[in-house]
């Protein structure tokens, strides 16, 4: 990308100083051409010098402009000595015109190979903290279901058996994202979906009786719609973290609905226990995570909305999938 755009930036520069050298020299008589191939010589020249001597250094821009002025002053005399006709003094501002000209466009050239680079540099860093962030998952998800497992394990075989097979879908379905770059990308809203209803089911079978869990999901009309990949976890576990209390009825209900090709609402709802042994919802760093992904990828574009009445716990999470995204059409 980064050479494809300084070639043609470059191309497009000099096809500009060429035409506007032949319009203003037309090619029909020795003179002119002999004026033009100078002025091209004093283009290029200058072009090459200004790469290596023009920085901030003012010993550096002096020697420079200097040597433009004396390169000026001798393509200038040698047109007079070839063409006595000419003017040397009109001849000499000509050719310091055309050297001064590329060193413009040498400067502007390099100004587009720094933003290009540092644009890239930028995307290769938010790279390399959404792999991060999305990294952060999934120990934290092996150890919780890992060693739920374990604790099924002398409890209800049965179950720890289906636990390790709806695990090893969930797996399955990180490792393939992993594998084929869509790991920290956009996903058809299907294939989320599909995934929280696996880890739903996962979550529930460790649950108690009290436990009364509720989704809904409204995405067939556009089942393609875009979605960050994994970018709900944070929120179901947060709800049964906070949303279950021994001896206590407790229903946690979750919505996920396409509205559109563009926008994706989803929500998670459980009751709030004020005496509860981690009874703050809005912190940790799982929500810290969800909020720092949603800033790099969807920017300006998502709604966060947390609500807490002292009896249930909801959060709204509403997200538009447009060219001011991360991933547009990535």
């Amino acid at each position: 990308m980064k050479k494809t755009l300084e070639f043609y930036s470059t191309v497009a520069l000099h096809l500009f100083f060429w035409f506007l050298l032949a319009f203003l020299l037309p090619l029909d008589s020795g003179v002119n051409l002999v004026q033009f191939l100078f002025m091209l010589i004093s283009f290029y020249v200058n072009s090459y010098c200004s790469r290596r001597y023009i920085t901030k250094e003012f010993s550096r821009r002096l020697f420079y402009t200097i040597a433009n002025v004396m390169l000026s002053l001798a393509l200038g005399l040698i047109m007079f000595l070839i063409f006595p006709e000419t003017s040397f003094l009109r001849m000499t501002v000509l050719f310091f015109l055309s050297g001064s000209m590329s060193v413009v466009i040498s400067r502007k050239r390099l100004q587009i190979e720094k933003n290009v680079e540092q644009n890239e540099n930028e995307q290769y860093q938010t790279e390399i903290e959404l792999k991060h962030l999305r990294s952060q998952l999934h120990p934290h998800f092996l150890f919780n279901t890992l060693n739920n497992i374990y604790a099924l394990c002398e409890i209800d075989s049965k179950r720890a058996q289906q636990s390790v097979h709806y695990l090893s879908q969930l797996l399955r379905y990180i490792l393939s994202g992993e594998r084929s770059g869509e790991g920290a990308r956009m996903v058809p809203v299907q294939k989320e979906h599909d995934f929280i209803k696996t880890f739903l089911q996962l979550i529930y079978l460790r649950m108690r009786p009290n436990v009364h869990v509720i989704y809904n999901a409204d995405i067939t009309e556009f089942s393609d719609a875009p979605v960050l990949t994994l970018i709900f976890t944070s929120l179901i576990e947060n709800a049964f973290k906070h949303g279950v209390a021994s001896g206590k009825e407790c229903v946690i209900e979750f919505g996920l609905t396409a509205k559109s090709h563009t926008e994706i609402h989803f929500f998670s709802s459980n009751p709030y226990f004020q005496n509860h042994e981690s009874n703050n919802p809005e912190s940790g760093i799982g929500l810290e995570n969800l909020r720092r992904r949603l800033d790099i990828v969807y920017k300006d574009d998502y709604k966060l909305d947390i609500t807490n009445d002292g009896k249930t716990f909801r959060v709204d999470l509403t997200l538009n999938y447009t060219e001011n995204n991360y991933y547009y059409n990535a």
